[in-house]
């Protein structure tokens, strides 16, 4: 008899525990915008890591997936301002790209604190609304 309710037990809060699942990934539901900024997120971190080790192939790689994909949210955006921002990070991942390919960690670097300082002024002018 124990051993048959501490199955029961233990089925009904595996079934509790999933209802609580479910519900929580219901309300955890991402807007678009998120996923193009975690996008872009991983994409830096990935970016400063190999800069660090001098991964420059690794370092291209990235900065033309973040090019491209700034690129299509830039050239769909409707703002002026959104389209502007966009761009710019497109054309200083390309430059980013290029002097990857050339090994020039100086430049590399340079590239991706400008491309920093237009995400900063993009988010500022958000968080400022």
């Amino acid at each position: 008899m124990k051993k048959y309710f501490s199955i029961l037990a233990a089925l009904a809060m595996t079934i509790v525990a999933a209802t609580a699942f479910a519900a929580e990934e219901a309300k955890s539901e991402v807007k678009p915008i998120t996923k193009v900024m975690l996008a872009r997120l991983g994409w830096v971190q990935s970016i400063t890591k190999n800069i660090a080790y001098s991964n420059y192939e690794a370092v291209a790689k990235d900065a033309n997936d973040l090019a491209a994909q700034t690129k299509k949210v830039g050239d769909a955006a409707p703002a002026a301002f959104n389209k502007e921002k966009n761009l710019a990070i497109s054309g200083l991942a390309l430059a980013m790209a290029d002097a990857a390919g050339k090994k020039d960690g100086v430049m590399v670097s340079a590239k991706l604190g400008e491309i920093l300082g237009t995400c900063n002024t993009c988010h500022a002018k958000l968080r400022d609304k």
